[in-house]
């Protein structure tokens, strides 16, 4: 799964294939391993919800399930306040490197 949404070469060959199987998965179950959330569901939904926050331009609307999953994952507590420390992240580096952009652009 990290491949076939974080490099961007496999992405559009292997992406849909795999989100597809997920959405499939996600159908039938609330969970990775049947009805309890366990440890799969901390291992996939971690590498899901870095999709937004770092690939922005991947629209995951083909995949209702997958959505819904990772929005059930986002309500959880210790996983909410994980997504929104590394969210916090995100957007400090963000931040640093348009300065550091802009820093660059006035002295050239």
């Amino acid at each position: 799964m990290t491949q076939a949404v974080f490099v961007n070469e496999w992405r559009d060959r292997f992406m849909p294939e795999v989100m597809a199987a997920l959405d499939a998965l996600l159908a039938a179950s609330p969970h990775i391993e049947g009805p309890a959330f366990g440890l799969c569901d901390v291992l996939v939904g971690g590498y899901l919800l870095y999709i937004p926050a770092y690939l922005p331009q991947v629209d995951l609307t083909a995949y209702p399930h997958v959505l819904a999953y990772m929005k059930r994952l986002a309500e959880r507590p210790h996983c909410a306040a994980t997504v929104a420390a590394g969210a916090a992240e995100r957007r400090a580096e963000t931040t640093a490197a348009q300065q550091q952009q802009a820093a660059a652009a006035e002295k050239a």
